[in-house]
């Protein structure tokens, strides 16, 4: 076909596509397999150039002459918004079309190629072939190889779907196979050597030679191997090209011989060529890959910057700007103009404002905690002026910020930088006190309103043994607060963090009056022959009275006065306020049970201060600034350091606690004096029975029975399982359930 011919094949074309951009929908190609798609148009792109043959003439389809009807023309109809009318493409010369689309890029004349089905056939014949080459020769890109022709080579390079299954953004290209495939495609379609010959076992050996192969296979992830790597289509292709000269060969057909070596020859020139120009064409394709993520990279920079100058001349603080700087709107090709930052600006300004937000509530938080630690170590310089024993009366560090004058200081405003004059020594004394006053007041309202109407408080109330307070902080349940010296040591506050910034928030310590404790601690005293209505608690501290409780008589387990209280609330509930359930230790049993309590493993831990100097009460690691050491380490620092040759406690040293703790083997505290050694039993004699042994008790509740159940005798378990059981007695007491019969 001549090239006038093809143009005026191409602008009657034209006027096909006019005539078809009135229409609403028009058909977009969007596949990249150009190269199925021009197997049958290659003859019109000049084809015959490349196989040295004429192209084939096509059979007229209709017969007759009978002209086709024409559709009534409709009236023209208003174009929808964003609609594009083609109308003046038949008034234009056809030249000069393909002089403006060929200064279109590579890829936009690929993508007008699929705008519809007219528009591809015009691009696609033999007379378009200058456009294609000017917008490849535009760009600065290869030549076209003798084995593609342009649009097949264009698509081949800026196309970016699968060309076998049509998936989209597929970026790599395989120059070697001159293909652009998705993974699942190269799984599929991929055969190694040996296995290439599995599956087209009836093939002849020289197919193989006769097609492109890769060395990057399906499963390799883009790394190269030392195998080859073949697509089956081009194998089942090239077995058919193949056997059709073979079959000429044996035919006899003159030439036929000459012709399969001439194709033989012809097919293994282009593979070598296909396989050398390969490397060339990936570097370039690398490089141009590099270059154009560098020039996105630089266009969404210079997107970035710009939306950042505007929210700087908006007062907008640079760091809080950084923060928006991933998001889709900064990270766009395209110059912010006016009207994208009409758009966007809505959109990242809250982001913006909330990222000030909590810079300022960082900085504040910093500030805050600057002054905190300042107010820490002036608080630790104040307590090293005082005697260490006096330490467990200091309130915590919170508790003093939030008490004039530190709580007017550290509120001040924060562009002041406070100095440790602004602590002084002198402002502790007055606040701890104001602290320790309120805490009193508190705890005696809280007496007044859990005592029955009228009854006269008196003034030392906080002091008596039965003022029995729980704390309601985070120490153990089984501490209770008995006296003002308990109370006003009682620091047990704890810090929370509230927020992602290390804010922490303080805790303070809580109490409530225990009903249940004071009936308790009254059963005691009276126990003790003490009157439960003037008796301190310090008074009951400096008497250091040992109880056994009788209903667990069997554990051998004694208790202090305080630890009484925990043990009749936590183990027997409501049936621990009668003085009859207590008894008070002879001084033996006391005595042991001292010797048990100094060997409990609570007096091993690292506790213990000189109460001399501050040596260990202060530590690093907190606002807490309570540390400790062992016995040991306290009593030889009190001998080399204040020359003291056998510290006592708590003269020298002392244990000390912010919060008081119970024994930790509680149920190890025995009272029972160990038996005398015996003599040795001679061989053959039975042992003697124990008193709880001994068949000699009876039920004292079976008193209104018959003759038999009164005289029935029992050991002690027998006897309390009895009253349990028959007599709903949960815990029998000797003398009122039960006795020894004489």
């Amino acid at each position: 076909m001549s090239t006038r011919s093809a143009k005026t094949a191409a602008a009657s074309k034209l006027q096909k596509i006019a005539a078809a951009s009135g229409d609403e929908e028009s058909e977009v190609y969007e596949t990249d397999d150009l190269g199925s798609a021009l197997s049958e148009e290659e003859s019109d792109y000049g084809f015959e150039d490349r196989k040295g043959e004429p192209p084939a003439k096509r059979a007229k389809t209709s017969t007759g002459s009978t002209p086709r009807k024409q559709a009534a023309t409709p009236a023209k109809a208003p174009l929808k918004r964003g609609k594009k009318s083609l109308s003046l493409l038949p008034t234009m010369p056809l030249d000069v079309l393909f002089e403006i689309l060929g200064q279109l890029s590579p890829k936009d004349l690929l993508s007008v190629s699929r705008t519809n089905k007219l528009f591809r056939e015009t691009l696609l014949s033999s007379g378009a072939r200058t456009v294609w080459k000017c917008a490849l020769k535009g760009q600065g890109v290869p030549e076209c190889p003798s084995d593609l022709i342009e649009p097949r080579w264009t698509s081949l390079l800026f196309g970016t779907r699968c060309e076998s299954c049509g998936a989209k953004n597929i970026q790599k290209v395989d120059f070697h196979l001159r293909r652009r495939v998705c993974v699942k495609c190269r799984k599929a379609n991929l055969l190694v050597t040996s296995k290439a010959r599995k599956v087209f076992p009836d093939c002849d050996e020289i197919v193989l030679d006769l097609i492109p192969s890769t060395n990057v296979g399906g499963w390799a992830h883009g790394h190269r191997s030392s195998s080859q790597f073949y697509w089956h289509s081009d194998i089942d292709e090239m077995t058919h090209t193949l056997a059709t000269y073979i079959h000429d060969k044996y035919l006899g057909i003159p030439g036929a011989q000459n012709a399969l070596s001439e194709f033989i020859k012809q097919r293994t020139a282009q593979v070598d060529e296909i396989h050398s120009s390969a490397i060339k064409f990936q570097e370039w394709f690398d490089r141009t890959a590099s270059e154009r993520y560098n020039e996105t990279n630089y266009a969404k920079h210079e997107r970035f910057k710009a939306i950042k100058t505007r929210f700087l001349d908006l007062g907008y603080h640079a760091d809080d700007i950084q923060y928006i700087k991933w998001e889709k709107e900064c990270n766009q090709k395209a110059a912010l103009s006016d009207a994208i930052w009409k758009r966007i600006r809505p959109i990242l300004e809250p982001t913006i404002i909330e990222r000030r937000d909590e810079r300022i509530e960082r900085q504040t938080l910093q500030i805050r905690n600057r002054r905190r630690q300042l107010l820490f170590s002036c608080y630790t310089d104040y307590k090293a002026s005082l005697s260490p024993l006096q330490w467990k009366y200091m309130p915590d560090m919170m508790e003093l910020e939030e008490k004039d004058p530190f709580k007017t200081v550290m509120k001040s405003a924060y562009d002041l930088e406070l100095t440790e004059a602004d602590f002084a020594a002198t402002l502790f004394p007055a606040a701890i006190a104001q602290i320790q006053d309120e805490w009193k007041a508190k705890l005696v309202q809280v007496l007044v309103e859990a005592s029955e109407p009228g009854l006269v408080i008196a003034s030392n109330c906080l002091d008596l043994a039965t003022s029995v307070f729980c704390c309601m902080g985070t120490c153990q349940s089984e501490i209770y607060v008995v006296g003002t010296d308990d109370i006003l040591s009682h620091n047990c506050g704890t810090y929370t963090s509230t927020s992602s910034f290390y804010s922490y928030e303080y805790k303070s310590r809580d109490f409530e009056i225990h009903p249940t404790g004071a009936k308790i601690a009254r059963s005691l005293m009276i126990c003790a022959g003490l009157d439960p209505e003037k008796m301190l608690a310090s008074e009951m501290d400096n008497k250091d009275l040992r109880f056994a409780c009788n209903p667990c008589q069997n554990n051998k387990v004694g208790y202090t006065w305080r630890n009484a209280l925990a043990h009749r609330t936590r183990n027997h509930s409501g049936f621990g306020i009668l003085p009859s359930n207590w008894r008070i230790l002879s001084p033996d049993e006391t005595a042991v049970l001292k010797q048990n309590e100094a060997k409990d493993p609570k007096w091993a831990m690292q506790k213990w201060q000189c109460s001399h100097c501050p040596a260990y009460m202060t530590s690093s690691n907190g606002w807490s600034g309570y540390s400790g050491v062992s016995r040991e380490t306290a009593a030889q620092h009190v001998q080399t350091e204040h020359a003291i040759t056998s510290p006592a406690v708590p003269t020298d040293i002392f244990y000390f606690e912010k919060t008081a703790t119970p024994f930790r083997l509680p149920e190890k505290l025995k009272y029972a004096i160990p038996p005398p050694p015996q003599p040795p039993r001679p061989k053959g004699s039975a042992l003697p029975a124990r008193a709880s042994d001994v068949v000699d008790k009876i039920c004292l509740s079976c008193s209104s029975g018959s003759q038999a159940a009164r005289n029935r005798l029992f050991m002690l378990s027998g006897v309390i399982a009895h009253l349990r059981a028959k007599h709903s007695v949960n815990d029998p007491q000797q003398g009122v359930h039960w006795a020894v019969k004489t």
